[in-house]
């Protein structure tokens, strides 16, 4: 048994908004393979098409026959003056169905994927000093972010608040091959900065790497107050470290005098 004639169906989506249908639409299956990640955004193949299939399966169990299993239905989003419409087209009543009905519930749990914001600050410091910046079980990190998001506008949203008290902090070693041409491409990166003087030649470099999936005004001013803190903080583990070295050379200093005078 062959199905019918293709037929065509509309239906207005007036949550969808006009300039971001690719957000609705989504990543296509052939960018998908390339990058995994991008599988975990929403899309009208993973939330329209793939669940149509699997209502027309269940379908076809309950009711077996020996018609052949239609086409794909095909969905595409067109706008007009009134904003958002799709054309679905399908030669099954049946898939048609399904198509109109994941396609209604798509639209009305659609939410835009939150775009993350990213932030790299890097500061002279001690690759030895990198788990005292990080803390046990990453509680100084923790403490200062908290120390950031405290400092924070009262205007700034809840969840703004909520995302950068969980922002991602990652402090690693960084070893450029040449310090000046690196200070030259941080002063020149927006989205980077150095915690306090930039390096000189000679020095370990460690970057502190922040990400958010906050609004950018709220991350900006979060980088702001976190900038601060993380200056102060690395200033008095430097000053620490110095302290620390300036004994020991003394107490070496100490005992070689010791070790060489006419007692």
């Amino acid at each position: 048994m062959e199905h019918g004639s293709p037929t065509e169906k509309q239906m207005r989506l007036p949550k969808f908004d006009p300039e971001k249908l690719g957000l609705v639409i989504g990543p296509s299956n052939a960018a998908c393979e390339k990058n995994s990640r991008l599988r975990k955004l929403p899309s009208l193949r993973k939330n329209v098409i793939t669940p149509c299939w699997k209502s027309f399966n269940h379908h076809k169990e309950k009711n077996p026959s020996e018609e052949k299993d239609p086409k794909t239905p095909y969905i595409e989003l067109k706008t007009d003056g009134d904003g958002v419409y799709a054309v679905v087209t399908s030669e099954s009543e049946v898939m048609m169905k399904f198509a109109m009905f994941h396609l209604d519930k798509y639209h009305t749990t659609f939410e835009p994927p939150k775009n993350k914001m990213y932030y790299n600050m890097y500061a002279a410091l001690n690759h030895n000093d990198i788990p005292r910046l990080i803390g046990r079980q990453a509680s100084t990190i923790k403490s200062l972010r908290s120390d950031a998001v405290s400092q924070m506008d009262d205007s700034v949203e809840t969840d703004d608040l909520d995302f950068l008290d969980k922002s991602f902090v990652k402090v690693e070693k960084c070893i450029p091959r040449d310090t000046s041409d690196f200070v030259q491409m941080v002063n020149g990166n927006e989205k980077a900065t150095f915690v306090g003087w930039p390096p000189e030649d000679g020095e370990e470099i460690v970057k502190i790497s922040v990400s958010s999936l906050a609004s950018k005004e709220s991350f900006d001013q979060f980088i702001e107050f976190l900038t601060d803190i993380m200056t102060e903080q690395i200033r008095k583990m430097n000053e620490k470290t110095a302290s620390f070295k300036h004994r020991k050379d003394q107490e070496i200093v100490d005992m070689e005098e010791a070790l060489n005078g006419d007692w």
